[in-house]
């Protein structure tokens, strides 16, 4: 079931066979990598111990990835939270409703809703993970991930200036960050706005400023990365997007897999409790 949740089923046959001197099938692989994966889903995600905190602020991450299944693509969503150097992970298939549920569950069992350190959600701005998370917990204090905020920036730039004039792009991106960092989010704001109806409505510069504009202006107060960095809150959201690709992609997206929804939620059960140091639970399971 290890082998199953880390290597494709013929390749987990091969490390069988190697190591162990066992010749089965990749049918026999799977369907212990799905009873094991389903009694995985029983275990809780273990804590990390806020009574021994290791660090002067805790990290909340989220961001989703997609996965495809019958009958389509299905979004998986992915929850770290780290105290210093010890982390838990912790991904689903579901709804953005039902997900939030779950990290509300986790959150609270473990005490980070009442911890009066300092803990900070570093986020992509998607409007399912901040307005939602600001429900739940409005005492948490947000991030927008820098750099999706410079993505956004350069995409923009790119459209204003073309790809090819590289001075009037770094120049642009580089104002608009330098503005962030001295806590100046309404004159970048009041010059977006500026420069957008110097435009005409409809054209592609305009339109391109406007969505710009909407992003940061919702994200205003989650962009604020001069006050961060002095209050020594981190403004990279780099580990949930790298397990992403870890928990994800290297194994749920092999070439030409399409997933039973329902047994890829083991596959990610199993990854979850490697990932967790968790695996001798599932002996007490």
């Amino acid at each position: 079931a290890r082998l199953g949740a880390q290597f494709s089923y013929r390749e987990a046959v091969r490390e069988v066979e190697h190591h162990l001197g066992i010749f089965t099938s990749d049918k026999t692989i799977q369907r212990y990598t799905n009873k094991i994966g389903e009694l995985a889903s029983s275990i809780p995600v273990r804590d990390l111990l806020l009574s021994k905190n290791k660090s002067p602020v805790v990290t909340v991450q989220i961001d989703g990835g997609r996965v495809r299944v019958k009958g389509g693509w299905r979004e998986t969503k992915t929850l770290i939270i780290e105290n210093g150097s010890d982390k838990i992970q912790f991904t689903m298939i579901a709804d953005h409703k039902t997900f939030m549920e779950k990290v509300k569950e986790i959150v609270c069992k473990y005490g980070y809703d009442q911890y009066q350190g300092k803990i900070c959600l570093i986020s992509d701005g998607a409007i399912w993970i901040g307005d939602d998370f600001a429900e739940i917990f409005p005492h948490i204090e947000q991030v927008l991930d820098y750099y999706h905020f410079k993505e956004h920036l350069y995409d923009t730039a790119k459209i204003l200036f073309g790809e090819n004039n590289q001075v009037q792009i770094k120049k642009f991106v580089d104002t608009a960050c330098t503005l962030t960092f001295e806590d100046n989010i309404d004159i970048l704001l009041n010059s977006l706005e500026a420069i957008r109806d110097s435009y005409t409505e409809g054209s592609s510069n305009y339109e391109s400023l406007r969505k710009l504009y909407s992003y940061l202006h919702k994200n205003r107060f989650r962009i604020r990365y001069g006050i961060f960095r002095e209050h020594g809150l981190p403004i990279g959201s780099g580990k949930v997007e790298a397990t992403i690709k870890t928990m994800n992609n290297i194994r749920l997206k092999s070439a030409s897999t399409i997933w039973d929804e329902f047994n890829v939620q083991k596959v990610i059960n199993l990854r979850t409790l490697i990932a967790n140091n968790q695996w001798r639970e599932l002996q007490c399971a």
